[in-house]
């Protein structure tokens, strides 16, 4: 079975997005609880809540995604030849 480089990368870059989406969310309801901060700033330095911040935590949720899919689909299929 081989994966689709492409569509790994876009299902990663979707899935960060949502995991950023809502780690953000959790940040406004419950600002006081530290769950959510440090997966934020991960993927931005700007001040929690700032227009700024969801910006680039959602694009760079979305480049860092989908290279990392492609990376891993194309690994994937690479050692699944060698060892089949």
């Amino acid at each position: 079975m081989n994966l689709k480089p492409l569509v790994t990368g876009l299902a990663l870059a979707k899935t960060l997005v949502v995991a950023y989406i809502l780690c953000a969310i959790a940040q406004i309801i419950l600002p006081g609880v530290q769950f959510s901060h440090m997966w934020l700033a991960l993927f931005s330095a700007a001040p929690m809540g700032s227009l700024q911040m969801w910006l680039e935590g959602i694009v760079v949720s979305i480049v860092l995604g989908f290279v990392l899919g492609y990376v891993f689909a194309w690994s994937y299929n690479w050692v699944s030849s060698k060892t089949a």
